[in-house]
C-alpha cells in the first residue's frame, strides 16, 4: 500500500510542478535562457548552396554598410552566417536571427518576410524569416524589405537596452533630474550626476577595459540643456550646431585650461541629421563627431532635440562616447537607448 501511494505521488508531482505552483499556469519560457550577443550582431541562417551568390552579397552589403558618423570605419551590424546544418542549440541563443528559407515547397510559393517571432528559442530574442521559392525571388524580396528591416532591428536593440536600464537603472539619477530638469531618463546604475542646475545637467559613466596589456578608460556622458522656444528655425542643422557650440564653450570644459568640447566640422565632417515622430513627439536627431578645442580628445555623439510644449522650451539631450582604444558602435548604441528613454514631467 505504501509503495502504491509513493508511486502515485511520483507520477502526479510533475503535474503539480507545472500547474499547481502558486496557482500559476505552465510557462514554457521558464526553461529558456536569455538571448546572447550584442544588440548590433545578426545571425544569418543561409544554406551553403547560396554562399557566394548575389543573395549573400546583397545581405552583407546592406547589413554591413559603414557608419559615416564614427571616427574610424565601423559596420552597421556584425554578421555571422551559418547554414541550417550548423544551426546548433548554442547559435539558437542569439539575440537577432534572420533565416532564409529558400526552396520550392508549398509554403514558399508566395515570397514574403514573415512577421517577427519573439522569444522563440531564448528570452529577449527576435527571429525573422524570409520565404522564397528560389534565389532570385529571395534576393528581390530582401532588397524590397531591407531598409524597413534595418530600422526595426535598430529599434529592437534600442528598446532592449531601454528595458534593461529601466529595470536595473539608477533611481537616484531619475529623482535628481525629475526635480531640477523636469524630465526623466533611464540610465545604468553606475552613471552619476556630475552637474545639475536649472537648464543644464551633465551625467558621466566611467569604465575600464583591458587591451594591449593595459587598462584603458571609457567615458560615456549625457549632457542636457534647455532654452526657450522661439520658432521652427530652431529645428535646422545650422541652428542646432551653433546652439550646441555656444552652450558647450561655456559649460563643457576640456581637461586643460581654456579647452572645451566643440562640434567637429573640419575636413567636411558635418553632422548628419534626421527628423522623426516618436510617441507623438517631434524629434530632431543629430549624429556627428565632437572634439576638444585646445586638446586631442574626441569621439562620436548623438543628440535629440524636442519641443516641450507645456514648458515652452526646447530640450536637447546628447550622448557622447570617449573610447580611443576601442570600437565605438555599441557604446553609442547604449547612449541612444539612454537618451531616447526621456520623458517630460509637467
Amino acid at each position: 500500500m505504501k509503495n502504491t501511494l509513493l508511486l502515485f505521488l511520483l507520477l502526479i508531482s510533475p503535474v503539480y510542478f507545472f500547474t499547481g505552483c502558486s496557482g500559476d499556469e505552465y510557462n514554457e519560457n521558464i526553461f529558456k535562457s536569455n538571448a546572447t550577443g550584442d544588440p548590433g550582431k545578426i545571425l544569418i541562417i543561409l544554406d551553403k548552396q547560396f554562399w557566394g551568390t548575389p543573395l549573400e552579397k546583397v545581405i552583407i552589403e546592406h547589413f554591413q554598410k559603414e557608419i559615416t558618423t564614427l571616427p574610424q570605419p565601423e559596420k552597421t551590424f556584425s554578421l555571422e552566417i551559418s547554414s541550417r546544418k550548423s544551426f546548433t542549440k548554442e547559435l539558437k541563443r542569439n539575440h537577432t536571427i534572420v533565416i532564409f528559407d529558400i526552396g520550392d515547397q508549398v509554403n514558399n510559393r508566395n515570397a514574403r518576410l514573415e512577421e517577427a517571432i519573439r522569444d522563440m528559442w531564448s528570452i529577449g530574442q527576435v527571429v525573422y524569416k524570409f520565404r522564397a521559392s528560389n534565389q532570385k525571388s529571395a534576393t528581390a524580396l530582401f532588397l524590397l524589405e531591407v531598409d524597413e528591416l534595418i530600422a526595426e532591428l535598430n529599434e529592437n536593440s534600442r528598446k532592449k537596452l531601454m528595458r534593461e536600464y529601466e529595470f536595473k537603472g539608477s533611481a537616484e539619477v531619475v529623482n535628481q533630474l525629475s526635480e531640477i530638469q523636469k524630465l526623466s531618463i533611464s540610465v545604468p546604475p553606475d552613471m552619476t550626476v556630475d552637474e545639475n542646475q536649472e537648464g543644464f545637467a551633465w551625467l558621466k559613466r566611467f569604465r575600464t577595459k583591458f587591451a594591449d596589456n593595459n587598462e584603458h578608460e571609457i567615458q560615456q556622458g549625457i549632457i542636457i540643456y534647455t532654452y526657450p522656444y522661439v520658432n521652427d528655425s530652431t529645428f535646422t542643422l545650422d541652428y542646432q550646431i551653433a546652439k550646441r557650440d555656444s552652450v558647450f564653450k561655456l559649460a563643457v570644459p576640456g581637461p586643460t585650461e581654456g579647452s572645451y568640447m566643440a562640434t567637429e566640422l573640419r575636413f567636411g565632417m558635418q553632422p548628419e541629421f534626421s527628423q522623426k515622430m516618436i510617441n507623438g513627439l517631434y524629434v530632431f536627431e543629430m549624429r556627428g563627431l565632437w572634439r576638444v578645442e585646445g586638446d586631442l580628445m574626441g569621439g562620436p555623439f548623438l543628440s535629440i532635440s524636442m519641443f516641450d510644449e507645456p514648458n515652452n522650451r526646447i530640450v536637447t539631450i546628447e550622448g557622447y562616447v570617449y573610447a580611443p582604444h576601442f570600437t565605438k558602435r555599441e557604446y553609442l548604441r547604449e547612449m541612444e537607448a539612454m537618451i531616447y528613454s526621456c520623458q517630460f514631467i509637467e
